[in-house]
């Protein structure tokens, strides 16, 4: 069980994140939070910074997402 655990979670394709006028799209390939909850089908995480190739942005635009095990390319302890 990884509860609790921080972590920061790659994704094998990227989360999209657009603004409410839909003029800026951000793609985000990588978490960096602590696991709330463990399911069969993915994570609850906490969300402490978001990330793509240029780095980390923070505070992140959301605080809490379900990731499903798909969309993990791998997770890596904090």
């Amino acid at each position: 069980m990884m509860n609790n655990q921080n972590v920061i979670v790659y994704l094998n394709t990227p989360l999209l994140e657009t603004e409410l006028d839909g003029q800026r799209i951000e793609s985000i390939s990588r978490l960096k939070g602590k696991i709330l909850a463990q399911a069969a089908e993915g994570f609850f995480l906490q969300v402490k910074a978001v990330g793509d190739e240029k780095g980390w942005a923070s505070p992140p635009p959301f605080t809490r997402i379900f990731i499903p095990i798909h969309k993990i390319d791998f997770i890596t302890a904090e």
